[in-house]
């Protein structure tokens, strides 16, 4: 709601000071922006990851809105791109009410701040301008946008931020840059920004046709209800780390981790109810090393140049998270957990998955919702964790996945 009435008033301020102070002309240049802006929101350019959704041109013209009529003008392009997009798509209304005040409010704190730099339109302030105008912007719909996910998914702030990050700051740097040429070529002719159209239509369906193609390939490597990588990446990664063991010394740890009890959420709950608690699962691995899928409830992290102390923290912490996480079906979701590493005497990073599947059958029948780690020739507790030797336990469970099990 903050952000909806911020978003609002700026709004409607934005209208008013706008009425009294654009010309004739200035109005045409407004609407042109709002259709460039409009047109550019409903075309978005898809980014490199398949969750990571997409990056929208319409910052480049709500910034050039700013640049050439101030920060009413850029409110006005934001929240009119923002919400005849939505509308059309027909998003839940209270998902197009808080998009448009983020929308909105970027728009004007960005034309705002670059206004601030100052008036003058020398080559070296307007470049300066602009970056200026996009971190701005970047920084308030980033912020605003991931912070209502997280809230929503319940996943952490700081690894959706992260992500995020690394997937629209080189396209917020290019806007940036598209964005001077384009104020440039409009205060020299009104219809000079005409032929960027051209280039950016063309950037554009480039970078469709070669996402598609990209996640193409992905999707091979990727467990669609889970979006982690199944069980065939997982393999790859391995067989990459063990290549690379060879040549350097590099530790490597691995967390297998399987939902206690999760048959009985499925007979009891539901189909639904289970898959709703895997991807709560995979949301929860997400945060911590590369996460798979890799069996039905079976989930892997393979966590490179980590110590002991740190694989064992990161299980836990993937437990916890877990453990706190409220689902629908009112019943608590608990993880069992074994854990392996290299290097260890006698082991190669070949068989860390079937000493890892050890310690997970020992986590299992020492009682569930444990974390159990793999010492050679030990039995008993060491370290807060089941120690098990290598034996025939993992062997009904690799073959379930197809591989065999290798003694250590």
């Amino acid at each position: 709601m903050p952000v909806v009435i911020a978003g609002s008033l700026t709004v409607l301020v934005a209208v008013r000071e706008l009425a009294v102070n654009l010309s004739p002309g200035q109005v045409t240049g407004l609407f042109a922006l709002i259709a460039a802006a409009t047109l550019a929101e409903g075309v978005p350019v898809p980014l490199g990851r398949a969750s990571a959704g997409s990056v929208s041109l319409a910052a480049l013209f709500i910034l050039s809105a700013g640049l050439l009529y101030g920060w009413a003008a850029a409110a006005v392009v934001a929240f009119c791109a923002s919400v005849v997009v939505q509308v059309l798509e027909r998003k839940e209304v209270r998902r197009v009410c808080y998009n448009a005040g983020v929308y909105a409010l970027a728009g004007a704190l960005a034309a705002v701040a670059m206004q601030a730099t100052g008036a003058s339109r020398t080559v070296g302030l307007l470049v300066i301008s602009a970056f200026v105008g996009s971190i701005v912007f970047w920084t308030i719909n980033v912020t605003l946008i991931v912070a209502a996910i997280a809230r929503v998914t319940r996943q952490a702030v700081r690894f959706l931020f992260r992500s995020t990050a690394s997937e629209t700051l080189v396209p917020g740097a290019v806007m940036a840059s598209t964005t001077v040429m384009l104020v440039a070529l409009a205060e020299s002719s009104a219809y000079l920004p005409l032929t960027l159209a051209g280039p950016l239509a063309a950037i554009t369906l480039y970078q469709r046709t070669a996402h598609r193609s990209l996640m193409a390939m992905r999707l091979a490597r990727t467990d669609s209800l889970t979006e982690l990588g199944n069980y065939r990446y997982f393999t790859e990664q391995l067989d990459q780390l063990e290549a690379a063991s060879r040549e350097q010394d590099l530790t490597v740890g691995l967390c297998l981790f399987d939902l206690d009890d999760f048959k009985s959420i499925n007979d009891t709950h539901g189909h639904p109810a289970g898959d709703a608690a895997l991807q709560h699962v995979a949301r929860a691995l997400r945060q911590d090393g590369e996460a798979f899928r890799i069996g039905g409830d079976e989930f892997a992290i393979l966590l490179a140049r980590r110590t002991e102390a740190e694989t064992r923290a990161i299980a836990a912490r993937v437990m916890e998270r877990v453990a706190r996480t409220d689902f629908d079906h009112a019943e608590s979701v608990k993880l069992s957990a074994g854990i392996a590493w290299y290097p260890q005497e006698g082991l190669e990073v070949s068989d860390l998955v079937a000493c890892a599947d050890v310690a997970l059958y020992a986590a299992k029948e020492a009682g569930k919702n444990q974390i159990s780690c793999y010492r050679p020739g030990a039995s008993g507790r060491a370290g807060g964790g089941e120690s098990v030797p290598a034996g025939g336990a993992a062997t009904s469970r690799l073959a379930r996945r197809g591989k065999p099990a290798r003694a250590a």
